[in-house]
């Protein structure tokens, strides 16, 4: 039998030949048992493997004597015969393709990683900004300024301010200033301190002071100015 599945010829035991042959030499001499059942098993195992190959039916049946028989055609004359069906050997798993990177999507921007907040070495005291070379004498600067109203006649004044100076800037203060719309008069000077009260180059500070003034109804402009040593 041409086993077209496994491009391969099987043995095809039969009653004269093949397994019952071996099997029957195994029933003389010892030595001769021992070749015959080695062979008879080979044989066996082959058909079974052939025949699992092809995904085809088998027969399996035990004469008079005692010997198991295995033939992928029917016997003519014996008895109690087993008819099995061995399924086909599956294909091979394709291989699994490693996965690949994702891609983004047309049109869609890739959001880079965000980045740390905590301030490199060599940034500038108190803030996330860059190191930068500061020379000249000591200057201080506005950096934010909120003044929300608190009530008809009071604000809330706070923010910061920077020296962007050289050297040090000692004393550090913000001078809040109002003039009189009616009367074109001032009627508003107070101080308030920074915190420290001294700014390293680069350095920032901090001030925060609630200012209560009869001349703040009506609410004319009012400025707030660094001053510093």
């Amino acid at each position: 039998m041409t086993l077209s599945a496994a491009t391969q010829r099987c043995p095809q035991p039969s009653r004269g030949s093949g397994a019952s042959h071996y099997a029957a030499a195994a029933a003389r001499g010892t030595p001769a048992r021992r070749r015959a059942l080695s062979a008879w098993l080979a044989s066996a195992l082959l058909l079974i493997s052939c025949a699992a190959a092809a995904a085809q039916t088998f027969y399996k049946w035990t004469d008079d004597q005692g010997v198991v028989h295995f033939s992928d055609e029917p016997p003519a004359q014996a008895k109690h015969v087993e008819e099995r069906k061995l399924p086909a050997v599956p294909a091979a798993a394709s291989a699994v393709s490693p996965p690949e990177a994702a891609t983004p999507e047309p049109g869609k921007e890739v959001t880079p990683p965000a980045k740390s907040e905590t301030p490199s070495e060599g940034d500038v005291p108190g803030t996330g900004a860059p190191a930068t070379t500061f020379t000249g004498p000591a200057r201080v600067i506005m950096v934010t300024r909120e003044a929300p109203r608190i009530s008809p006649r009071a604000l809330h004044i706070f923010g910061q301010v920077r020296n962007v100076g050289g050297v040090d800037a000692h004393r550090v203060v913000v001078t809040i200033s109002a003039v009189d719309a009616a009367q074109g008069t001032p009627c508003l000077q107070e101080e308030t301190p920074v915190v420290p009260g001294t700014l390293r180059p680069g350095e920032i500070g901090q001030y925060d002071v609630d200012v209560d003034s009869p001349c703040l109804l009506g609410e004319p402009p009012v400025d707030v100015e660094p001053v510093w040593q």
